[in-house]
């Protein structure tokens, strides 16, 4: 069996429609870690593509804050428009009951056996859910010693990068919609065979017009636009 891995799509459905398409000609399942909201509103789009597939997913720190900030009514949070622009305001007109329910089902870790294989899903990293960072240079390997899984899937630091540590697979697929290792409009993730227990990650080139001309017209936080134009390569 083959497994895709993804993170981090911050509503990139353009990004995210790419990564499907490709991986669904090379594995069997996917599974998610986290950040399906944040920088880009097509919060909706991106849960259409997530339920045609019902792929097994984490919730990251983007989803939990707006999932509060819907619940709490407080869409337009000035703190979160000054880090990270308006996305979050404009995804809560569009988002449906069942969105909300979909991301609220979703738990902040999850395990599951493949293959015989145990497979434990963070956004952020087993000591902190939510916000913990593993960056490819991270050097206390030692704390993953007392996670009990195979393979080790994280999100949140948008570097893809994979790691054989004793006897497990740690992994990180990158970001499906606003990666920080490289400018352009790629999309990344992660295949695993379960078999051979290789890793590739991968690197998809999409179409980033939509997105560019959403942000042009909507990126009234300048901060919201820069960050979609050099993600995809167009500053």
């Amino acid at each position: 069996m083959k497994i895709g891995l993804l993170a981090d799509i911050h509503g990139n459905y353009c990004a995210f429609r790419a990564i499907l398409d490709f991986l669904n000609k090379r594995v069997q399942k996917f599974f998610f870690a986290g950040d399906l909201v944040g920088y880009y509103p097509f919060v909706h789009e991106c849960l259409a593509l997530w339920d045609s597939q019902k792929i097994m997913s984490v919730r990251g720190n983007h989803d939990q804050m707006l999932l509060d900030y819907t619940r709490d009514d407080i869409a337009s949070n000035s703190l979160y428009q000054q880090h990270f622009g308006n996305a979050l305001m404009r995804s809560q007109k569009n988002l449906t009951t069942e969105d909300f329910n979909i991301m609220s089902s979703w738990s902040r870790a999850q395990t599951i056996k493949l293959n015989g294989l145990k497979l434990a899903i963070f956004h952020g990293a087993p000591w902190d859910e939510l916000e913990g960072r593993v960056y490819p240079d991270f050097n206390e390997w030692n704390r993953f010693n007392d996670v009990s899984a195979d393979i080790i899937v994280m999100g949140h630091t948008h570097y893809p990068f994979s790691k054989k540590w004793r006897n497990k697979i740690i992994v990180n697929p990158g970001s499906v919609g606003q990666p920080r290792n490289e400018h352009g409009a790629f999309a990344f993730c992660s295949e695993i065979d379960l078999r051979t227990m290789d890793i590739t990650q991968h690197r998809i080139a999409y179409d980033a017009g939509e997105i560019i001309h959403d942000s042009r017209v909507h990126g009234s936080k300048k901060l919201n636009l820069e960050k979609c134009l050099i993600a995809c390569g167009k500053k």
